[in-house]
């Protein structure tokens, strides 16, 4: 499938600006919707390389490297959306120190995306597959950066 991405070129300094479709990642080849179903899965499901590794399945080394990525922006991340969280939603069970076991970063940040998305779509109004395009976007828009 092609995607037409509109392109504008600055007359003073010759620099190119791109304007991409909501479903597509700055950085990445693939869709958000796929990547955040392989973050999902390999750590909130806990399944192994070989499990997320189907037919039609992007490269392990892709899968790998976005897991990787997705590693290390958290702790960056953890704490912006900990504060944010903790004014907009303050009973969430993630913020709860007492009543919720103890998880890794990672699981964290991608337990905060739902609450998150559905807080700045006002109201829930946007897809379960979206929470992490949201959240991505508002990080970013923020100046927290990169988080895939």
């Amino acid at each position: 499938m092609k995607v037409w991405v509109k392109r504008w070129r600055c007359k003073g300094c010759g620099k190119t600006i791109s304007q991409l479709p909501n479903f597509l990642h700055r950085h990445r080849h693939y869709v958000l919707v796929v990547i955040e179903g392989v973050l999902r899965k390999r750590l909130e499901e806990g399944e192994t390389w070989s499990q997320l590794c189907g037919t039609g399945a992007p490269s392990q080394r892709s899968m790998r490297r976005w897991v990787a990525a997705f590693a290390g922006q958290a702790m960056i991340w953890l704490p912006v959306l900990m504060r944010v969280l903790a004014l907009v939603v303050p009973l969430l069970s993630v913020l709860d120190p007492h009543g919720t076991e103890a998880v890794a970063p990672t699981v964290a940040v991608l337990q905060m995306s739902d609450p998150l998305a559905d807080w700045l779509s006002a109201g829930g109004d946007s897809a379960p597959q979206d929470a992490l395009r949201v959240m991505w976007r508002w990080g970013w828009n923020g100046g927290i950066g990169r988080l895939v």
